[in-house]
């Protein structure tokens, strides 16, 4: 079998493109805690990708074709990343970042690396210019008609490392800008695990700040499982 170079440097220069683009994405995401954090972006990247690249140069297929296919498919995974608690969704950002990273591989995978690059960087400044302007205008419309809740936040986590991770509770708490109501220990179901029980005030719209916290607790190795909800 001949090997076709032109083809493998192509394959490789898509394939180190699209990875380096979704690692910028990833970065991100990671030094936020989000689920989907650096790995995740820089896989659906270089799979969209590779998919565009091998229907253009291998298959000789409409490109397309299976750009619609790839849509269709980042449609199940972003799916996953939502999730719905009694009232509450989350994951909705988490779902946008990963259906536009895999925008972005879509472009490497036909070649337009600068579209790709401008795209990534409009991604990354939107996660970091939009973050604090959401979280200003929610400070402006603070108690103009909405009504602070009580939110109840329920950890399992090792007892060995309870200090360190009720620690970590208080500072996300006080970043958060959500008033401590309470908090409580208790045995967990396994004898090497301590359930935290938190209570504190959030305003009606801050949902996001909740879901923050929790995304951050729950990326801790010693956390075994973290939720929220409306307190009764």
């Amino acid at each position: 079998m001949t090997l076709n170079f032109d083809l493998i440097g192509v394959f490789l220069a898509h394939t180190l493109i699209a990875l380096a683009l979704g690692l910028v994405i990833g970065i991100e995401r990671q030094l936020g805690q989000h689920p989907a954090g650096l790995r995740t972006n820089a896989l659906v990247c270089l799979g969209s990708a590779l998919f565009v690249t091998m229907s253009s140069t291998v298959a000789g297929q409409d490109n397309t074709r299976i750009i619609a296919q790839v849509v269709s498919g980042i449609g199940f995974i972003c799916g996953g990343a939502i999730l719905r608690e009694g009232i509450t969704v989350r994951g909705m950002n988490t779902a946008a970042t990963l259906w536009c990273t895999a925008a972005i591989g879509c472009l490497v995978g036909i070649g337009s690396w600068d579209l790709a690059l401008i795209g990534t960087v409009a991604i990354v400044l939107a996660h970091f210019l939009f973050r604090p302007l959401a979280h200003a205008i929610d400070r402006y419309t603070q108690g103009k008609g909405e009504t602070e809740l009580l939110c109840e936040v329920k950890i399992v986590c090792l007892k060995a490392q309870e200090e360190k991770v009720r620690a970590l509770l208080l500072e996300r708490v006080r970043a958060a800008k959500l008033r401590l109501q309470g908090l409580a220990l208790q045995d967990g179901q396994r004898a090497d695990h301590v359930e935290i029980n938190v209570h504190v005030f959030a305003l009606q719209h801050t949902d996001e700040a909740m879901n923050d916290l929790v995304a951050s607790l729950a990326s801790q190795e010693a956390v075994d499982r973290v939720s929220w909800g409306r307190a009764h």
